[in-house]
């Protein structure tokens, strides 16, 4: 990981989801890329000149928010600053592609029953669109390290993947990474029980891989196990059957949003690459099955 994005609004929780940004930079020896998208009414209204001035002003606010929020130990981080005009979301992922972005940070309410309120609407887009991973903290959250990850596992060929993607998360945290599969009404348990073996035989030799399998209720289940392994993190990759698909159903956004309050770490496809480990684990787990 070598660039980290972080687009801020200079909201009250803005300082403290620049305490995850940082923390992952600091360990990964990352750069900060901070961004602000001027969303102006209408550009057309303000000349080139006063809109440059705004841009400018805007550049210092930035610089003042590092300076205030960039902890002492965290100052040789290095820092590049961006304002955009134009959507905020449009501003991020244009930011991401052009800047071979590898993590956006970015925050969600986690206290509606309105998808785009939950995430904010930018967040949201970004979420979707996004080709690299991104961290999405809840307001609620409080920055205290991050020295447990759990990882949440529905035993498909990408989540090897996934994991080898966290081992890098993993080692230069210093953390466990808790693995969780939760088996619902209609999912055959022998069957989510041999795939599960599949994992433990493969990682076997990793002993900070760690596995384990609840029966329930997915929204109660994942909490409780995060909470339970102390998890500082959660991740998942952004396909089927995971959280991100039932913040998608409105029914399940309340419940969703009134819980979790654990940042989420979503892991899109691209963000590891199949080399000769993987394609070994691959055909490792394909041995076993």
């Amino acid at each position: 990981m070598k660039k980290i994005l972080f687009p801020t609004e200079f909201s009250d929780q803005a300082p403290e989801l620049f305490k995850y940004a940082t923390e992952v930079a600091y360990f990964f020896k990352a750069k900060i890329v901070m961004i602000h998208a001027l969303n102006l009414p209408d550009e057309a209204l303000m000349s080139k000149k006063d809109t440059q001035k705004l841009a400018d002003a805007t550049s210092t606010k930035l610089y003042q928010f590092v300076k205030e929020n960039l902890a002492p130990s965290f100052q040789h981080i290095p820092v590049e600053y961006i304002v955009k005009t134009g959507s905020p979301a449009q501003a991020i992922l244009e930011t991401a592609s052009s800047e071979d972005i590898d993590l956006i940070v970015v925050g969600m309410t986690g206290k509606t029953n309105a998808i785009n309120t939950l995430l904010g609407r930018t967040s949201f887009q970004v979420l979707e669109m996004s080709d690299c991973p991104v961290l999405l903290v809840p307001s609620t959250a409080r920055f205290a390290g991050i020295d447990h990850i759990a990882f949440t596992t529905d035993f498909e060929f990408r989540d090897f993947g996934a994991i080898q993607y966290l081992k890098s998360w993993a080692k230069r945290l210093d953390a466990p990474i808790h693995c969780l599969h939760i088996i619902e009404e209609d999912e055959n348990e022998l069957s989510a029980l041999k795939n599960m073996h599949i994992l433990k035989t493969v990682y076997k030799r990793h002993h900070r891989i760690l596995f384990d399998m609840r029966a329930g209720n997915f929204q109660d289940g994942i909490e409780k196990f995060a909470k339970s392994k102390r998890a500082d993190l959660i991740a998942m990759i952004s396909h089927k059957r995971n959280l991100l698909s039932r913040m998608t159903k409105k029914s399940d956004v309340k419940d969703i949003a009134r819980k979790i309050q654990i940042p989420i770490l979503v892991i899109k496809d691209n963000a590891y690459q199949i080399d000769s480990t993987f394609s070994e684990l691959i055909g490792i787990a394909n041995s076993i099955a």
